[in-house]
């Protein structure tokens, strides 16, 4: 059958494909707003039609405030494919650089295997599946529609690969003629951020958008010192963009640094919606503990128009904190209703049938999800369902398999492994687990740490031991 190969749209068609669409739907899209959707849409057509067809279903605001189903819509249709695909370890290799570090010429992507032979092979065998193209200057990258999907699928680059590859590309830079230089010069300065390799960094060239693309990938791959500091010098670039501002105090939440986190979202109130500053204010709340105070804002974030499952979703995780199991099935049923196909919507919705003991339901949940997102958090939600009905070794072995299809920075898979080896009674591996943990994260997670050892403690009647512990937790608010 002969085939054509399409790559993805490039912006400009993107918007002229999104404009035509919006004037013949008649939904009211300003020329600001389809800019802000080219970015979501990845140069994949069906995407494009899917956004106009959401507009026309919830409004054009709904759709504006919360774009998750645009990113979800490509990536599951991708993932599915991927996996059909069955690549290899070294397929999937080549796939998860490009996927972070695009364009990157031939000669580099040779430097991840030292064969020539066989990286003429894969490439071969990714632009035939459509996964990967050219750009003018014949150097490689991802299919702009798939990069989701491989991020969701495939685990960030090891550093030892990523060696490798920048080592090789400083050395192919400097002989480069100068107009090909550009994009190779931005992926330098990225790639050598990520690796603290300063002599990249002060080879290569930044844009605006690097500092926003560099903070949204760190905070991904759960990096949320580095997040941080890519944050402060994208917000010192663009002030003004919520985007970058939003993924920055997220990611101080999460290590636990509070009157920071405020005060950046103090200054959005200069700029930004109310809904997204209400959301965040929930989110740092609910990390805080403060979970009436979470359930008013994120109601509040509602009202000013974030109607997307998120806020379902985030409303019924502070419902399951308060144990008010109707109200956590109510939200969590409506965001399953509107995005049955959200892994973290389902993934809460098990959260919930396991709080509840109800096994059936929420082996029923698991088998949605794990159809959804085999992935990492698949299978930390596998473990706390084996962990709860007392399957301590399946709840091991599942915790594990989340550790390491993710990072030692999977933080809440740690805590699971940690967990079930306790209930185990594995108290030397516990303990070495344990202390581990306390030096990768002596910094935050202060509680959750000695909630551990009480609980190591505890289950070798270890009493005393255990009270010392209980007496170090303190209330996370007043940090």
């Amino acid at each position: 059958i002969p085939v054509l190969f399409l790559d993805s749209l490039k912006d400009k068609p993107t918007s002229q494909l999104l404009s035509k669409l919006n004037e013949d739907n008649n939904i009211g899209l300003s020329r600001e707003e389809i800019t802000e959707l080219v970015t979501y849409i990845h140069g994949y057509p069906p995407s494009a039609f899917f956004a106009i067809n959401q507009a026309r279903s919830y409004g054009k605001d709904l759709l504006m405030s919360d774009k998750s189903s645009l990113v979800q819509f490509s990536s599951k249709k991708f993932i599915g494919y991927l996996k059909e695909k069955l690549l290899n370890n070294d397929l999937s290799t080549f796939l998860s650089v490009l996927a972070v570090f695009s364009p990157l010429p031939l000669q580099v992507l040779s430097a991840i295997n030292n064969d020539n032979k066989l990286t003429h092979k894969i490439l071969y065998n990714l632009i035939d599946n459509s996964l990967i193209t050219t750009d003018t200057y014949n150097n490689y990258k991802i299919s702009a529609p798939i990069k989701r999907a491989v991020n969701d699928l495939y685990k960030f680059p090891d550093t030892e690969i990523l060696q490798k590859v920048i080592a090789s590309l400083k050395l192919y830079i400097d002989d480069a003629e100068d107009e090909k230089k550009l994009d190779l010069s931005r992926v330098l300065f990225r790639m050598g951020s990520w690796l603290n390799d300063e002599d990249s960094i002060n080879k290569g060239i930044t844009f605006r958008s690097d500092y926003i693309k560099m903070l949204e990938q760190a905070y991904h791959q759960r990096e949320y010192d580095k997040a941080i500091s890519y944050g402060f010098d994208a917000i010192k670039e663009a002030p003004t963009n919520p985007r970058a501002r939003s993924y920055l105090v997220r990611s101080l939440i999460q290590i636990e640094k509070w009157e920071p986190a405020k005060q950046q979202i103090k200054a959005m109130y200069e700029f930004a919606e109310k809904r997204d500053i209400y959301y965040l204010e929930g989110f740092l709340e609910r990390k805080q503990g403060n979970i009436q105070n979470a359930i008013d804002a994120f109601k509040e974030s509602e009202k000013n128009g974030r109607k997307s499952p998120d806020i379902k979703r985030e409303l019924a995780h502070c419902y399951l904190l308060n144990e008010e199991f109707s109200l956590a099935d109510k939200y969590i049923i409506e965001a399953m209703e509107r995005e049955p196909d959200n892994n973290h919507v389902v993934d809460m919705a098990a959260k919930i049938s396991i709080m509840q003991k109800n096994e059936s339901e929420a082996l029923k949940r698991l088998n949605i999800l794990k159809a959804l997102d085999d992935s990492e958090y698949y299978y930390l939600r596998s473990s706390t369902y084996h962990f709860t009905f007392g399957r301590y070794n399946e709840a091991i072995i599942s915790a594990k398999k989340a550790i390491n299809m993710a990072s030692g920075n999977f933080f809440s898979a740690r805590v699971q492994y940690i967990k079930s080896l306790i209930k185990d009674k594995q108290f030397l591996v516990a303990l070495a687990e344990l202390n581990q943990l306390d030096v990768d994260f002596k910094k935050s997670r202060h509680d959750v740490r000695y909630a551990l050892r009480c609980s190591y403690f505890m289950e070798q009647s270890e009493y005393k031991d255990a009270y010392i512990q209980a007496n170090k937790m303190i209330d996370k608010s007043s940090k």
